[in-house]
């Protein structure tokens, strides 16, 4: 994980290939309360500022956070097992 990052709890689904379908998440907010939100759309990207992207899955998962849509940056380090709020923006 890198400096700024949140780590956060993501419930996902599985294809049978394997793919990951992100479904929930759960982390804290800047006042450190535990908040959880229902992924309404998401994609999968390259990671940002990360050169060894077969130990880490990103995705932009869409939230609604007290009615605007919001773009989440979810990574999923699988060397250290955790996952990773990396930014929060508007949804375009």
């Amino acid at each position: 994980m890198l400096a700024g990052d949140r780590e956060a709890d993501i419930f996902c689904q599985f294809t049978k290939e394997g793919k990951i379908i992100p479904v929930r998440i759960r982390f804290a907010d800047d006042s450190g309360e535990q908040q959880e939100y229902k992924i309404l759309g998401y994609r999968e990207t390259s990671p940002l500022g990360i050169t060894s992207i077969n130990n880490v899955r990103s995705f932009d998962c869409k939230i609604e956070s007290y009615g605007q849509s919001r773009v989440i940056n979810v990574i999923y380090f699988k060397s250290e097992d955790k996952w990773a709020v990396r930014s929060v923006n508007n949804y375009g």
